[in-house]
């Protein structure tokens, strides 16, 4: 999970984990990349990418599930 800490002038992104209910723990190997960053109307959208399997064994790996679109057209039999 990326963990966004708002200090006094300025924000600081972590890559952290959790096994319970308690503050998540800072993450040895931060395997996030921030591509973007945006605020406003109170509301605050952080952009980045990760490898779908990074290796870290504190890192879930992310699924990719295979969509399959149909395009169907109209058939003549005669």
């Amino acid at each position: 999970m990326v963990f966004l800490h708002k200090l006094r002038f300025f924000y600081l992104l972590q890559d952290r984990y959790a096994d319970s209910e308690s503050l998540p723990t800072k993450d040895e190997e931060q395997s996030y990349f921030l591509t973007g960053f945006e605020e406003s109307n109170e509301k605050t959208v952080l952009k980045f990418t990760r490898k779908f399997d990074t290796c870290d064994t504190r890192d879930r790996k992310i699924k990719v599930l295979r969509v399959f679109s149909f395009l169907f057209r109209s058939v003549r039999i005669f």
